[in-house]
């Protein structure tokens, strides 16, 4: 009886110590997990970066493609790069006035494009007339095109900033 309880002490010790050893060995693990999940979030984080940086020169030579030049006064053009979607977007807007004998046109163009593909995701223009008697916004055009097959008319230019929203955030 002496031996069978001997031989469980020992075999108990045993299995406490594997079972030290594994608990080790997993917290080893999960250290390795931890440095290796912070290692690929700095080399994602490296990586967007550099995605951004690309679409960002890449929206500018669109731009100036354009005949446009960051200087000019009435336009404006950002961009972004989604991670999501894997495409870099370029939203632009281009303003005019005009003035003549006491009335005031003001023009306003904008898109949403790839900038590397120059698809249009939307295009939204307006002519505001302001005379001494009155102010007149006509919506132009307002569309937006969230896939070649779905292309849709809006009526405002919240609309239209809503749907471009998506794509540059």
């Amino acid at each position: 009886m002496r031996i069978a309880i001997v031989l469980l002490v020992v075999a108990l010790a045993v299995l406490a110590w594997l079972f030290n050893a594994e608990k080790e060995k997993n917290r080893d693990q999960q250290d390795q997990i931890r440095k290796l999940t912070a290692d690929l979030a700095d080399k994602t984080k490296r990586e967007n970066m550099e995605l951004q940086e690309k679409c960002a020169a890449q929206a500018e030579k669109m731009y100036r493609s354009f005949g446009y030049d960051t200087k000019s006064m009435g336009e404006t053009y950002q961009s972004h790069y989604s991670t999501t979607l894997n495409k870099c977007f370029m939203s632009f807007e281009s303003t005019s006035v005009k003035s003549d004998a006491g009335n005031v046109d003001e023009f306003r163009s904008k898109w949403l494009l790839d900038a590397y593909e120059l698809k249009e995701y939307a295009e939204y223009q307006r002519t505001t007339t302001v005379d001494k008697t009155y102010k007149l916004t006509k919506v132009e055009s307002c569309t937006l095109i969230p896939a070649p097959s779905a292309k849709r008319a809006c009526n405002s230019e919240d609309e239209y900033a809503a749907f471009v929203a998506r794509y540059m955030e």
